[in-house]
């Protein structure tokens, strides 16, 4: 059996090597053009790393539609199939024609239900109890061609990691099944039902951005579902901030979205438009990711003094101790707000009031933004 392979990421992977194990003759990987990093390295995708591991020829055209050179080198192989496995790019009529029997493709979803880019990604962020794979014959449409098998699974509380690796893992099982019934002719075409298909968009970096104003447990999806990209993210000191895992409290909201409320040895609560979210893992502006609780300060807990908690430069979310020079450090007011020490923003830019609502002289307020190099008198008030 003669079989192009198409795919680019890490979910196409376990595809390439089902067909390797199987013996099936593979003279041609085609797969996405290299990547340059931020310092200039050049970065090769998952699935052109496994076949070079294999010793298996490697194309990688920039647009397949304008690429003539590669089309003729492609019907020149007369493949019986071409498997796709999210390639990344729309095939031409051309291509669908070129094979024996059939292009088919291995999609992440139970079709007609979340047509395109990013349907794992959605199937989180739904909330949906099972998803699946499905073996499709091309078509000249996005995800619109007839369906010939398809595989379910149950996906309750997995992120996206875990959920493409089982897809992934599922997906390669069904096409080794998929392509013997094709051949000898006891494959099933299904069209799909127009009137049922949903669509999955491209994740754009934007979809990350929060500021807790909806509920808790859309926020913890898009936490399994984002990750690592975009992240859900926001911005605290001006800073962005990004959050990796979290749970959902049982406790219902007692502030505006945003407002940190609590904070623990293991994580910090931050306050949504409806329910709390406890966030376990988090990674600061141009730092690693990192566990989100409290750190002891010289150690004072929070039980023997009034805390005060402060996202620092290193990314730790900790107790103040009024020492950093010209460091923005955030206080609460007992009149004011008394749990609500922190408000993440949406944006870069954030209100700083520069005095206490509750009068600029009141010596047991510590609510206002100030600066540390600016009130050198108050840097040991707490201690």
């Amino acid at each position: 059996m003669k079989i192009v392979f198409m795919g680019t990421p890490e979910f196409a992977v376990p595809s390439l090597e089902k067909l390797i194990e199987c013996g099936c003759e593979i003279p041609m990987v085609v797969t996405q053009p290299d990547r340059r990093g931020n310092r200039g390295k050049v970065t090769f995708s998952p699935v052109k790393e496994c076949a070079l591991q294999h010793g298996l020829p490697v194309a990688q055209p920039q647009q397949i539609r304008k690429d003539e050179e590669f089309m003729q080198e492609l019907e020149a192989l007369e493949p019986d199939f071409i498997v796709v496995a999210a390639f990344g790019q729309l095939l031409p009529e051309r291509v669908l024609n070129a094979p024996k029997y059939d292009c088919i493709n291995v999609h992440g979803s139970l079709l007609p239900k979340l047509r395109g880019a990013a349907p794992m990604q959605y199937s989180i962020l739904q909330g949906d109890k099972t998803t699946g794979v499905t073996i499709m014959k091309m078509a000249k449409g996005l995800d619109t061609g007839d369906m010939i098998s398809k595989a379910e699974m149950n996906i309750e509380g997995m992120t996206i990691h875990e959920l493409a690796d089982k897809l992934s893992a599922l997906g390669a099982e069904l096409l080794v099944k998929t392509i013997p019934e094709i051949v000898n002719g006891t494959a099933v075409y299904t069209p799909q039902n127009e009137e049922e298909h949903t669509y999955a968009s491209m994740i754009r970096k934007e979809d990350g951005l929060t500021d807790f104003s909806g509920d808790a447990v859309s926020e913890e999806r898009k936490i399994r579902a984002y990750d690592p990209w975009p992240a859900l993210y926001s911005f605290l000191n001006g800073k962005q901030i990004k959050f990796f895992r979290a749970e959902v409290s049982e406790e219902e909201g007692t502030h505006d979205g945003g407002v940190i409320s609590a904070v623990d040895k293991k994580s910090f609560t931050v306050d949504c438009g409806k329910g709390k979210l406890r966030i376990l893992e988090v990674q600061l502006q141009g730092k690693k990711r990192m566990s989100a609780g409290r750190r002891r300060v010289r150690g004072r807990s929070a039980d023997e003094r009034r805390v005060d908690y402060v996202l620092r430069r290193n990314g730790i979310l900790r107790l103040d101790d009024c020492t950093d020079s010209g460091d923005d450090f955030y206080h609460d007011c007992p009149g004011q707000n008394q749990a609500g020490v922190f408000q993440i923003f949406s944006s870069g830019e954030q209100p700083a009031p520069n005095r206490c609502p509750s009068g600029p002289d009141d010596a047991g307020c510590q609510w206002a933004v100030r600066r540390a190099d600016q009130h050198p008198e108050r840097r040991r008030r707490f201690e």
